[in-house]
């Protein structure tokens, strides 16, 4: 998301330094506004629409008109690193340490980063993350999901338990939070990567 970082100006750039170096070579660079694992889903599922025979442009053009509805829900277990990462004050970070708050989050439509909830204790807000993808979830949308972690995979495979106990023929897809995502996030990060109803 170039909201989140650099990446997506310096891919723009390297692209059109590309594109002078090679005339007559295609680079298009999409804004996926969103991240990690999700960033990773947005990828497989243009790959797909290559596969069916999509050409380049119109691959980036379904990117473009279907990135909305990517949804990027997340949990984190310690505020400390989001404070470290300008996300919270080091007050919000103190008193919400105190009062074992622990936020579910999403991506905005800019590709910011927004707080859905904030909820007492890791059992409530995994319960709260559920609760979230199962509103937005669209079945039809999605031959896979991906849930990744920083380090709690007994939390992640008692999320896939419970998705699996509403939706038994889903393929759930594993993965590890990378270490530039885990840096801000901190261990115990969970991550449910999806297509859904669109995002606000």
């Amino acid at each position: 998301s170039s909201a989140l970082s650099s990446t997506c100006q310096c891919a723009n750039m390297a692209a059109e330094e590309l594109m002078r170096a090679y005339p007559g070579r295609t680079i298009r660079v999409a804004d996926s506004r969103g991240a990690s694992g999700g960033q990773g889903l947005v990828v497989e599922h243009a790959a797909m629409q290559r596969d069916a025979g999509l050409s380049l442009l119109a691959c980036y053009d379904w990117v473009m008109e279907n990135r909305f509805s990517f949804h990027y829900l997340f949990t984190v277990d310690d505020l400390k690193y989001l404070q470290r990462g300008g996300r919270i004050s080091s007050a919000e970070a103190f008193v919400g340490s105190l009062l074992r708050i622990k936020p579910v989050l999403d991506m905005d439509l800019e590709g910011r980063l927004i707080p859905r909830a904030k909820v007492n204790g890791r059992g409530a807000s995994l319960r709260n993350m559920l609760q979230r993808f199962e509103d937005t979830f669209d079945e039809r949308l999605n031959p896979f999901i991906i849930l990744c972690n920083a380090d709690c995979t007994a939390d992640a495979e008692k999320m896939a338990a419970l998705i699996h106990g509403v939706h038994p023929s889903l393929e759930i897809r594993h993965s590890f939070i990378g270490t530039v995502i885990g840096a801000h996030s901190g261990p115990g990060t969970l991550a449910i990567f999806y297509r859904g109803h669109g995002r606000v």
